[in-house]
């Protein structure tokens, strides 16, 4: 596992084999990186922004 740059309160991690995670601890949407497709939500995402008190596993494409 390794840690990916984040804003304050979103915890931004890669896994392999491709993996990446956010969960989105903050008061604001966190706005997913180009060049990722999402796997699973923890709820549903609007306009390609993570909402606060949600989770997301994305895949590199």
């Amino acid at each position: 596992m390794r840690w990916l740059p984040a804003p304050e309160g979103v915890l931004f991690f890669a896994r392999e084999p491709g993996f990446e995670c956010v969960v989105n601890l903050s008061a604001e949407p966190f706005v997913l990186p180009e060049g990722v497709r999402v796997l699973l939500a923890s709820v549903p995402l609007v306009g390609g922004r993570v909402p606060p008190d949600a989770a997301v596993w994305l895949v590199r494409k």
